[in-house]
């Protein structure tokens, strides 16, 4: 039996390094509800397959969960994805400055590997945590920067007044956040200037995996979102 979790499962404000014994022990239903109820449904799961959940009994198979973090790459459908729409954002001009965030990004492709190779191995048990590449957004707006010139003319400069990557810069976006929608204020409050550090040497070991390089990801992203339509560059 399979789960596609989440991280939001793992934490909601990182803090030290996170693997899979970590537990999201934070969120609610009034602090980052989304995250809250990432946390009750894998908990939910856990003690359904143990017979411990409500009109549950004690099942004779395993459950293999996967906890990825933000999933980018390219996608069927004409939809957007809310993760995809950062490197969208970034693009538009929705980000006015850069910040002191950190994105742990995962291709969608690699998700989908890892849930294969578990199904087809059966010495794979417990959670996985799903992710390999930490950025701060400092670095990914350069990265595009310099990769990708045609397509940056809207992104944040690194260097100067949009430059928010300091005490006093989280200070004012933490302030700003209160005028953001919900989820978003939730988000920025607890992440921002927080480091992310992981371990993912479970999924290393039990899968021999090796994750896409960042660098394609973000390339394959932006080529999909021109293809769908949601960028046009020329605009």
């Amino acid at each position: 039996m399979f789960l596609t979790s989440s991280v939001a499962a793992i934490t909601d404000s990182p803090k030290g390094v996170l693997n899979e014994d970590v537990w999201n022990s934070k969120s609610s239903l009034t602090r980052n509800p989304y995250y809250y109820s990432k946390t009750c449904a894998e908990k939910e799961a856990w003690k359904y397959v143990s017979g411990m959940g409500t009109h549950s009994q004690k099942l004779n198979f395993d459950l293999v969960v996967m906890n990825p973090w933000i999933i980018m790459g390219p996608a069927f459908d004409k939809s957007i994805n809310e993760s995809n729409k950062i490197i969208l954002d970034l693009l538009t001009g929705k980000y006015p400055v850069v910040m002191s965030l950190d994105f742990a990004i995962v291709d969608v492709r690699d998700v989908s590997r890892a849930h294969i190779f578990a199904a087809e191995n059966r010495e794979c048990s417990g959670r996985y945590l799903v992710v390999e590449h930490v950025i701060p957004m400092k670095n990914l707006c350069e990265h595009i920067a310099k990769n990708f010139p045609k397509y940056s003319q809207k992104i944040p400069a690194s260097t100067g007044l949009t430059n928010m990557t300091c005490g006093v810069g989280n200070m004012l976006m933490k302030s700003a956040a209160h005028f953001q929608p919900d989820g978003v204020s939730d988000f920025l409050k607890c992440n921002l200037g927080k480091k992310i550090e992981i371990d993912n040497s479970k999924i290393k070991k039990d899968m021999k995996f090796k994750f896409t390089p960042l660098e394609e990801t973000i390339k394959d992203t932006i080529e999909n979102l021109i293809e769908r339509g949601h960028f046009k560059p020329d605009q």
